[in-house]
Order: structure tokens, then C-alpha cells, then sequence
């Protein structure tokens, strides 16, 4: 199992990202609390410095295990279902730009919110081909560059589509999508999924990625979700990649750091 931590360019109370700022001191941060990669989530993945951000994972044994696109939906409002062809063009370019950054640092992409909601009244089906569409375009692309994406179970509050692990093995499966995995991340497991125990059973030989982060979205064991349930059926479906914390910084980043390094510690060690 490989412990991960999410970073970014900022985080704030309300941002699932424990370290913000300079990304070279966050890695340097993460790998003396004792985790052995990281998740980089950015706007601009042009701008990160490739060679210095390899060098620096390769001298202190570290690695970046994804890029998160998050922010594009966010701050953007770009989205993979986007009806407006030319908005949905100018995002799938976007992406291209995130994987051959990707390709580059040996790392994954992460295909979250940029999933979009479905409007009120629309035809959920006409989107849901769409994003379809969107995702075999991608997933050729990251094929070529030999990079794997994660598409992200995320909740109904974030998204109205492709919220559990069953909907990510039939959009996989059922698309024939390349190179594509699904994620699973504890706090929408505990809003959109039936069963703690069984859930991540159900993205079959597609589950690729985990997030951590309890019921409150804070640290991994701070609040109501079961991870002795959960943790057991990680280690019962024989999954041993990565697990990486994705949840506000409260109290504040170094606690919550410090508190789900233990977490991961007593469960997987």
C-alpha cells in the first residue's frame, strides 16, 4: 500500500486539500510526516516545473501519483458534458495538456467534478452519452501517452452522474474505455453508496484509487464513517495500491496530516 497526500497551489479551511503552497516544500513536508506520495491538484499544469519536481521526488524517494482537474470545474465552470461544443473542445484540450504533463512525471489524471452536472428538465441520457463521448476521447488520448485516468465516484451534491462504483464499471465497461480506472473516496461512499463493506467490490477489476476522508470531510477517523468496515474490505478484495488522504485541513493541515499518516499507519501497516 502506498500512503498519499493531496496538495496544491492554495487550501483553505473549506478546500480538501491538506498542504498548499511552494509544491517542493509541500513534498518535502509530506515524505518527513511519513507519507510516500503525493496528489498534485492544479489549474495550470503547464507551469509545473517538470524536471525539478521529478528530481526532487527521485532524490528523497517520493512520488506524484496523480494530477487532480478539479479546478476547472470549479473555478472555470468548464465540464465534459457541456452541450456548448466549442466549451467542451477548449476542456478536452485542457485535459490533453493535463496528460502529457502527466506522461512526464510518470503520474495519473483525475477526471472528478470536470464530469459536470446534467441542467434541471434536461435529458439525463443525452448528457450521459456526451460525457460518453467525451471520456472515449480522452481515454484514446491517454492510451497513446501511455497514462491512466481515474474517473472519480463523486457525490449527487457535486455531481448528478456517476456517483457509485457500480455507475463507474458500466460507464468503463460498457464504453470500452482505455487506460481508464475508477476512484473510490470514503466521503461520497458514505452519501451515495448502500453498503461500506461491499461497495468498492463493485467497480471490479476497474477500481484503481482510494481517497480518505470521514463523513465531516475532515481527517480519516475524526468523525462516523465505519473504517473498520471499510479498511476490512480493502484488504478483503486484496487492493494494495494507493490510499490518499483528500480532506480539509482542520484543525489545521499538519494535525490532519499527522492524525491520517496514523490512521493509515494502524490500518494497512
Amino acid at each position: 500500500m502506498k500512503y498519499c497526500i493531496a496538495i496544491g497551489e492554495a487550501t483553505s479551511p473549506t478546500t480538501p486539500l491538506l498542504l498548499g503552497g511552494d509544491y517542493f516544500k509541500s513534498i518535502e513536508t509530506a515524505k518527513a510526516l511519513g507519507f510516500e506520495a503525493v496528489e498534485i491538484h492544479t489549474p495550470n499544469p503547464q507551469e509545473l516545473e517538470i524536471d525539478k519536481l521529478t528530481e526532487t521526488c527521485k532524490r528523497i524517494g517520493m512520488s506524484i501519483e496523480t494530477i487532480g482537474t478539479g479546478i476547472l470545474y470549479g473555478r472555470y465552470g468548464f465540464y465534459l458534458m457541456d452541450q456548448d461544443t466549442e466549451k467542451r473542445i477548449q476542456l478536452l484540450s485542457m485535459i490533453r495538456n493535463y496528460i502529457d504533463i502527466a506522461a512526464r512525471l510518470k503520474s495519473r489524471v483525475t477526471i472528478g467534478s470536470i464530469k459536470g452536472n446534467v441542467p434541471k428538465g434536461e435529458n439525463k441520457d443525452k448528457y450521459l452519452c456526451t460525457l460518453a463521448e467525451s471520456l472515449k476521447t480522452v481515454s484514446v488520448y491517454a492510451a497513446e501517452k501511455n497514462v491512466i485516468l481515474l474517473i472519480e465516484a463523486t457525490n449527487r451534491y457535486e455531481n448528478n452522474v456517476l456517483n457509485t462504483a457500480s455507475d463507474l464499471y458500466r460507464m468503463i465497461s460498457e464504453n470500452k474505455l482505455k487506460n481508464t480506472m475508477a476512484l473510490m473516496d470514503s466521503f461520497h461512499i458514505n452519501i451515495e453508496e448502500k453498503s461500506i463493506g461491499n461497495c468498492l467490490s463493485d467497480a471490479r477489476e476497474y477500481l484503481g484509487y482510494i481517497h480518505f476522508g470521514d463523513n465531516t470531510r475532515c481527517y480519516p477517523g475524526s468523525g462516523a464513517f465505519d473504517f473498520d468496515v471499510f479498511c476490512s474490505s480493502i484488504k478483503k478484495i486484496g487492493y494494495d495500491g494507493t490510499v490518499s488522504v483528500e480532506c480539509y485541513p482542520q484543525p489545521d493541515s499538519l494535525t490532519a496530516a499527522k492524525k491520517t499518516i496514523e490512521f493509515f499507519r494502524k490500518h494497512f501497516s
